[in-house]
């Protein structure tokens, strides 16, 4: 999260110019995950198997739509997304995973900033329109891999608002 967040510093800063494009990825190792029984059974693998996109998108979602300004004056319009075969998995059956520890550190991260906004009463770093953006994407995702890449138009779930809301104040 601190990564983030100086990069939102500087990008609110306008070291970097005008941003015009991103690209943001789930950039570590989750296999353990779809092949572990945490209790809660495989249902992560299961979900995997029988969908085919970018199935979780918000860990990088989140800061771009920040330095963007998504729905706090500027918005997604479309999105185009690409699959392949996965062949990872197959490595999961013949060689160590990597630790959650990245994982399971920096969803505590996000918790914890959550868990202080509520308790000090001030909104937190997103809304309910910033978390029906960002969930969307899966399912639009999906759309748009199975109809060869095309592009597929997101939804305002602002209706309009996006074009006034101020940008989201985050501190550290």
């Amino acid at each position: 999260m601190r990564e983030e967040m100086l990069i939102l510093n500087m990008v609110r800063k306008g070291l970097f110019g005008e941003l015009i494009h991103a690209e943001g990825a789930y950039e570590h190792d989750t296999r353990f995950l779809k092949i572990t029984d945490f209790g809660d059974g495989l249902w992560l693998g299961e979900h995997h198997a029988k969908r085919n996109g970018n199935l979780y998108p918000c860990h990088a979602i989140g800061p771009i739509a920040w330095y963007l300004n998504i729905n706090h004056g500027d918005r997604l319009d479309y999105i185009v997304s690409m699959s392949s075969k996965t062949r990872g998995m197959d490595l999961s059956w013949h060689g160590p995973l990597r630790s959650r520890a990245f994982a399971r550190g920096s969803r505590k991260a996000e918790d914890l900033r959550v868990i202080q906004s509520l308790r000090k009463g001030v909104p937190p770093d997103f809304d309910v329109y910033d978390a029906a953006t960002w969930s969307v994407i899966s399912a639009l995702s999906e759309e748009s891999v199975a109809d060869r890449s095309r592009p597929v138009d997101v939804p305002d779930f602002t209706r309009g608002k996006w074009k006034s809301n101020a940008p989201v104040e985050i501190t550290v």
